[in-house]
């Protein structure tokens, strides 16, 4: 796992929007092959949670669905 040198908080990926993160699987095990143990999801994190969750990956943080002032 990926670790801050100050405080040893994890280091995650944020999900983007290339092809390859679109595949929620594949993107999971990158994640896991590579040693990140937290995910950022955008707008579609409600559908994506089950899965993360179920990987075992740790969620950063999510984007809103909509918001205005």
């Amino acid at each position: 796992m990926f670790q801050t040198r100050t405080g040893n908080f994890p280091i995650g990926v944020r999900r983007g929007w290339s092809d390859w993160q679109k595949d929620l699987p594949g993107f999971i095990s990158w994640l896991q092959s590579n040693s990140f143990s937290v995910v950022d999801l955008g707008r579609d994190a409600r559908s994506d949670l089950p899965a993360v969750v179920e990987s075992g990956l740790k969620i950063g943080s999510v984007d809103l669905l909509e918001w205005q002032p």
